[in-house]
């Protein structure tokens, strides 16, 4: 991509720079943000397909020799290192953290693709390649539509008419338990979304902060609704993300703020539950009146949330 002009960048954003582009090069630079966010979902589209032919070719056919085995305790599976949380009481399992890493490693890759030196090129990629991420970690989150104990299920709820594939279809093509999905719903919220759309703040605010001729960039910005609202949904984000960690006490080991209030299981569950919904609905009206080109991915993912809500209560 050839350039117009260029000017220095932070040093420690070396080799990046404040690139002028034709009209032209922005068309071409917005086109190979798009496909950057296509790349992130087909590369989740691919996972799942290799994981699920794994799981049932693979592992299914090893697993019928050793069902009968198991069902008479004659086989049993060790504790394996990477199945238990790298510090005592956190949520998730070495293996999950491990899987979380790669998938941040394939994003920041996928961000950096051809972006040249240009720095805001690389800005506009790390939220681009967040936003991608937002249908697959609502796919991945608890679902209301998922059976209920005995204890809540009712003998006259009729059956749900919509099938598993489309309510839970990640769970269904892997042949993975819900319940395992949620810790990596947590942390494509933790350590994907988080870190690249907090870096993408970052980089941006100190773009408009190194701007000053012919007259300040930073003030006149933050009076803008664009900026103002890319800064409440990055607000909302790291307001979700401490309240999730207080919940399950991930953070620091210790017990959640919901059990130090002294709520019972259940009602501090239902409270979590509405507090963290009424959030990422928020983020997602945020990111939506944001930018335009996130729009598609903020459809996408409450699409998965609706389908699961009608499937929840309405069947």
């Amino acid at each position: 991509m050839s350039t117009t002009s260029t000017s220095a960048a932070p040093w420690w954003w070396w080799p990046y720079h404040f690139i002028s582009l034709t009209p032209s090069q922005i068309q071409e630079r917005r086109d190979l943000l798009n496909l950057r966010g296509h790349y992130a979902q087909i590369s989740a589209l691919i996972v799942v397909v290799c994981v699920s032919v794994y799981r049932r070719v693979i592992i299914g056919g090893r697993g019928n020799n050793n069902r009968g085995k198991k069902e008479r305790g004659l086989l049993r599976k060790p504790s394996s290192w990477l199945d238990r949380p790298p510090v005592k009481g956190w949520g998730e399992t070495r293996r999950e953290y491990l899987v979380a890493m790669g998938w941040l490693v394939l994003m920041v890759g996928i961000s950096g693709w051809r972006t040249g030196e240009d720095y805001l090129h690389l800005t506009k990629s790390l939220a681009q390649t967040s936003f991608a991420n937002i249908p697959l970690q609502i796919l991945l989150s608890p679902k209301l539509s998922s059976p209920r104990s005995s204890t809540t299920t009712t003998t006259n709820k009729p059956k749900t008419i919509i099938p598993a594939i489309i309510t839970n279809p990640i769970s269904t093509l892997t042949t993975i338990p819900p319940a395992r999905l949620t810790p990596y719903h947590r942390l494509i919220g933790r350590i994907i979304i988080t870190p690249l759309l907090s870096l993408h703040a970052i980089l941006y605010l100190a773009f408009f902060a190194m701007n000053n001729h012919p007259v300040p960039l930073l003030p006149k910005r933050l009076q803008d609704a664009d900026v103002q609202w890319g800064i409440m949904a990055v607000t909302l984000l790291l307001v979700m993300l401490g309240t999730s960690a207080a919940a399950s006490g991930s953070g620091s080991g210790r017990k959640g703020v919901w059990r130090w209030w002294g709520l019972r299981r259940r009602v501090s569950r239902d409270t979590f539950y509405a507090l963290h919904v009424s959030l990422v609905l928020g983020l997602m009206g945020a990111v939506y009146a944001h930018v335009s080109y996130a729009r598609r991915f903020v459809v996408q993912g409450l699409a998965v949330y609706a389908v699961d809500v009608v499937a929840g209560y309405l069947f």
